[in-house]
């Protein structure tokens, strides 16, 4: 087991590979699960310094359909292409988990006329084998995750679960769309959303940048949740100072990258007065954003992605006035960067007397719309 100073912990865990916990504020991240690792990684949830959570909440990033058979997960892929991924990502969250359901129920239909077998492919696309497979052993990932709660050894013997569907992808900006649901899932006052007492594990593909953005929002949305939606006391604020650069390197908090200044400087402007004790909007927002980056350093930092891509396209031979495919993934990258500034600042209350709660979220979205269109994505 490794703890960090920031209160996460890495260990092993059967099934659940690249599981991360944050303990200061209940979030967790792993990769896919196996049946085992779900319920492996349930337990780990039960325990940090805030206590034993209420309830756990599965968000599933997975943009694919995806079902259980025999407690290991399968992805539905097209023969002809197995390495890649079938991604529904335009599908609302309620129609992917329904196509689910009816995959597992054509799975069992096919099981049941081959008498017990299925035609099976491997990891990264392997050879497809004949398996032997029982009648009722196929689920979907949600019913995993509410058999993992009642299984899991929870403080009352039971873990309360709630399973969350939000597929998004890292090959692609995130829409304004998925920022809203994004926001809505961690931070609305409706029932579905989080509450203080709740943990949270975000599950993605391994190593999905998108799964670490998602975390960060998780994890500022709790960090704000115990400030009243104040800035937090224990931000870290600078760079280190030069005399203790030795043991603390440059944290590169992108300030010489254009889009970073003009959207810190757009959000500055949704106020005529300065705020938080003289500090404006979008300052205070990407302090938020840039120390809780610094938390999730794992599996992907979101700032030092940004520049190692960009670094890898000037060394390519690329640049602004002719990008080519490097330039284009690290702005992806940017993008996704500015986004986790945008929710800091959807995050923090508005200025009283100025705007409503919505009006100043929308304020902040068209912001980032503004300063996105002079990214080149696509």
């Amino acid at each position: 087991m490794e703890r960090s100073e920031n209160e996460h912990v890495k260990y092993p865990m059967p099934g659940a590979p690249g599981f991360v916990h944050s303990t200061a504020d209940r979030t967790g991240l792993v990769s896919q699960c196996t049946q085992e690792g779900v319920e492996h990684v349930l337990e780990a949830m039960q325990h940090g310094a805030a206590g034993p959570p209420t309830c756990v909440v599965w968000i599933s990033l997975r943009s694919e359909l995806v079902t259980y058979i025999a407690g290991k997960p399968y992805a539905l892929r097209d023969a002809k292409a197995p390495a890649h991924p079938m991604e529904k990502l335009d599908a609302p969250a309620e129609s992917l988990q329904q196509m689910e359901r009816d995959l597992k129920a054509n799975v069992e239909e096919e099981v049941a006329t081959e008498c017990g077998r299925l035609a099976l492919q491997g990891p990264g696309g392997a050879k497809v084998q004949w398996t032997s497979v029982a009648l009722g052993s196929t689920h979907t990932p949600a019913e995993i995750v509410e058999a993992g709660g009642r299984r899991a050894a929870g403080v009352t013997g039971i873990v309360k679960t709630r399973f969350e569907c939000l597929p998004l992808s890292s090959l692609y900006p995130l829409k304004r769309q998925d920022v809203t649901s994004l926001l809505e899932l961690v931070w609305g006052e409706g029932g579905g959303a989080l509450s203080a007492s709740e943990a949270v594990v975000v599950s993605s593909e391994k190593g999905a940048a998108v799964s670490t953005l998602v975390a960060i929002a998780a994890s500022m949305a709790q960090r704000m949740r115990a400030s009243n939606g104040e800035r937090p006391a224990d931000l870290i604020s600078r760079e280190p100072l030069p005399l203790t650069r030795k043991w603390n390197p440059p944290r590169g908090l992108l300030e010489e990258f254009g889009p970073v200044d003009a959207f810190v400087k757009a959000l500055d402007d949704i106020y005529s007065i300065d705020e938080q004790g003289g500090e404006k909007l979008g300052e205070v927002s990407k302090l938020i954003c840039d120390d809780t980056v610094d938390r999730w350093a794992a599996p992907v930092h979101l700032r030092k992605r940004v520049m190692e891509l960009d670094q890898a396209a000037k060394m390519a031979g690329e640049t602004a006035d002719a990008p080519g495919p490097l330039t284009k993934t690290a702005n992806v990258a940017l993008q996704q960067y500015l986004v986790m500034v945008a929710f800091a600042a959807m995050l923090q209350k508005p200025l009283k007397g100025e705007k409503s709660v919505p009006e100043h979220q929308t304020a902040v979205l068209d912001a980032l719309d503004i300063v996105s269109t002079s990214i080149d994505t696509e």
